[in-house]
């Protein structure tokens, strides 16, 4: 699914090249020509969906994809539905609340804290370090793993078996709290969605904070006008904080 995420639109690119200088990955962005003037493309067998592009573009040409609209579909049409949160929603909708009111009212039937996920992690990691035999790497980011997994492996077996806090605490909610139904990310990353689908996986939507205020703006829907919810697990102290920006 990775190469389904970014895309580049040529009739807006100008050929400025600022998405191949910040990519970390040598032809992943290529140069096509109409004319005599350049354009951009997307070379997806070679993206690891990093999204520096997307910070980079100064010509509004790059944009991603996410489940936001699928997700809203299948809730219309009653999905059985669980929504797992990064702890940075906090910091991204200060009325999270109220957010979390409102996708109850759409029909969302559970909301967890993924703060659950980094004390699994951290867990995990001091048990799996006094087996290893040297330092492993831990990257929760997608496209850390990705790069290493196609362009460096020699590194693969340093690689921690465990995933994100947000997987970790999808699995513990699949495997040992028994949890029915489809389960969504609710998250700042726009690789996250390489990791889900509905193809019997633990989690089928990924939805960005960006995306989901782009589509309850469409849609004129106002969370601060729904009631102040809150998640159905408790805080885990400090790894409620963990993902905020500077923690």
């Amino acid at each position: 699914m990775f190469a389904e995420i970014i895309a580049a639109d040529q009739q807006k690119c100008v050929g400025c090249n600022k998405c191949i200088a910040c990519c970390p990955v040598p032809g992943a962005n290529i140069a096509v020509f109409a004319g005599v003037q350049g354009r951009m493309r997307v070379n997806r067998a070679r993206c690891i969906c990093c999204g520096g592009c997307l910070t980079a573009c100064r010509h509004d040409s790059r944009s991603y994809n996410d489940d936001t609209a699928n997700f809203f579909a299948a809730l219309a049409q009653g999905a059985e539905m669980t929504v797992l949160a990064d702890p940075s929603l906090r910091d991204a909708f200060p009325d999270y609340k109220n957010l979390l009111g409102c996708l109850k009212s759409l029909g969302v039937k559970q909301i967890y804290d993924a703060s659950l996920g980094w004390i699994i992690v951290a867990r995990g990691l001091r048990a799996a370090a006094g087996t290893a035999r040297r330092p492993l790497i831990y990257a929760p980011c997608p496209p850390i793993v990705e790069y290493i997994e196609k362009y460096l492996p020699a590194l693969k077996d340093d690689l921690s078996p465990l995933g994100s806090p947000l997987l970790c605490t999808a699995v513990y909610l699949r495997r040992y709290l028994n949890l029915k139904g489809r389960l969504a990310f609710l998250t700042t990353c726009v690789a996250a969605r390489s990791g889900v689908g509905d193809d019997g996986g633990a989690v089928q939507y990924s939805l960005t904070y960006a995306k989901l205020k782009e589509y309850l703006g469409k849609a004129g829907i106002k969370t601060g006008a729904f009631p102040e919810q809150d998640f159905d697990n408790a805080a885990d102290g400090l790894s409620s904080v963990a993902a905020r920006s500077g923690a």
